[in-house]
């Protein structure tokens, strides 16, 4: 299962790609928003963890991009200080949860990404039944 894990803190990148990689998932990493999006357009990933307050595009306009690219795509958004009326905002359109940072339990986490991993694969698996493929 690929994972793009987008935030413009360094630190938090490498501890997410070394916890994920631990739990075996191919793991790509980057510190830019558009960077993002570029990968997006050639490599096709199942989740993405991406922080929504960064430089050059926030996490509202991430995930609006992302699932013009894959609609199937899980999205897991991260901030440090969002009030609860912008992070309703940011799961609308198509995101599937929310953690802060720092990570109080970075186990759930963990859980949470492993859950989002089996329902987008049955999405994908109901996608492909239907296409018949």
């Amino acid at each position: 299962m690929k994972l793009l894990i987008v935030d413009d803190e360094i630190e938090i990148l490498h501890m997410l790609e070394r916890v994920f990689s631990f739990e075996g998932y191919n793991i790509t990493i980057t510190t830019r928003p558009l960077e993002a999006l570029d990968m997006m357009k050639t490599e096709l990933f199942d989740l993405v963890l991406a922080d929504i307050q960064m430089p050059e595009m926030n996490g509202f306009e991430l995930v609006k991009e992302l699932k013009k690219l894959n609609p199937l795509a899980g999205v897991i958004l991260m901030t440090e200080n969002s009030s609860l009326s912008e992070l309703i905002e940011y799961l609308s359109p198509g995101a599937v949860g929310y953690f802060t940072k720092p990570f109080a339990n970075l186990n759930l986490l963990v859980e949470t990404i492993n859950e989002a991993r089996k329902q987008i694969n049955q999405r994908q698996f109901d996608a492909s039944n239907e296409s018949g493929t």
